[in-house]
């Protein structure tokens, strides 16, 4: 039986109606019928569409539709929110294509569709700002824009900064307090140079924690920073410190939380950040990573900003 053409909705359901003593053969014609408009519309609507077409590497932005929420009194059907920039790091093939973050190799990898991508104009890619005098008066209390930590560091213990993680030995016992007599109200300074044994000061302390008045890399003035000295990695890095006097640092930052506390306060967690090596084998570092600390992270990820600093020259406290 031919399947007779129709043109309006109501020769629809009169067709229907006419064949009502086969329920089961109307319901197969409805359903070609249905899919046939359906193709029609979608064939009408698409011929004025051009698919957008990319390849590995370049630079979008991702647009993702928003969620409704009653509670928020927020609508969102038709509503999208605008993320990025992301780079495309493989093709699918169907339209799909897989994003990253944009300068992170190590970023998670998304899966989207080529209708939800637009290029991003070239003059809007992120970049690093120059290490110019005005960038550097701008930043005069504090250090530059573009962080040191975030450029390669061409340093020779930079083999020792990916070295594997190993526990942290215990500490000696702490020395007894001096008597009552011998006692000052403020905490002296250590100054190298006056102490007998700057080594046998290091040794006395129960968790090698110290002050040091330092300058990082293209800043212009003296910051404190919290250290811990690290006698394990300064044995291991063959710095010999008790000639040299060069010792392994480990920087402290305040936690997030507890950034606008003072210092006796808050809570100090030692400095992790993300990493990668290039090809010449030189490191860049990565956003901070909060990790307890007793906790020893993976080697292959994460790593400590420290160095190696010649104590009798700095201010120690």
């Amino acid at each position: 039986m031919r399947t007779p053409i129709l043109h309006s909705r109501q020769e629809f359901y009169e067709y229907l109606r006419s064949m009502s003593n086969n329920s089961k053969f109307a319901t197969e014609v409805a359903k070609i019928l249905i899919e046939e408009r359906r193709k029609s519309m979608r064939d009408r609507v698409n011929s004025s569409k051009t698919l957008p077409t990319f390849k590995v590497g370049d630079v979008v932005k991702v647009h993702i539709q928003v969620q409704s929420s009653a509670e928020n009194n927020k609508v969102g059907k038709l509503s999208y929110q605008i993320c990025g920039p992301y780079q495309i790091v493989k093709d699918h093939g169907n339209n799909s294509y897989d994003v990253q973050r944009y300068g992170q190799p190590n970023g998670a990898i998304k899966k989207h569709q080529a209708c939800d991508l637009y290029l991003l104009p070239p003059n809007l890619y992120p970049s690093d700002p120059l290490d110019t005098l005005d960038q550097r008066f701008l930043n005069y209390d504090h250090p530059p824009i573009q962080n040191p930590l975030h450029r390669p560091l061409q340093h020779h213990l930079d083999i020792k900064a990916i070295a594997p993680h190993l526990p942290t030995p215990p500490s000696p016992p702490s020395t007894p307090p001096p008597s009552a007599s011998t006692s000052s109200s403020s905490t002296p300074t250590l100054n190298p140079s006056t102490s007998p044994s700057l080594h046998d000061s290091i040794l006395a302390s129960h968790d090698k924690l110290f002050f040091i008045k330092y300058t990082p890399t293209g800043a212009i003035k003296e910051r404190w920073y919290l250290i811990q000295i690290d006698l394990e990695s300064t044995e291991d890095a063959n710095l010999d410190p008790i000639w040299t006097q060069n010792y392994w640092c480990v920087f402290h930052a305040k936690h997030v939380n507890d950034e606008k506390k003072s210092d006796e306060l808050a809570r100090w967690w030692p400095l992790w950040y993300e990493y990668t090596t290039g090809d010449d084998g030189i490191i860049t570092y990565g956003k901070r990573i909060l990790f307890r600390p007793d906790q020893l992270p993976s080697e292959e990820k994460y790593v400590q900003w420290a160095e190696s600093f010649h104590l009798p020259s700095i201010q120690l406290l």
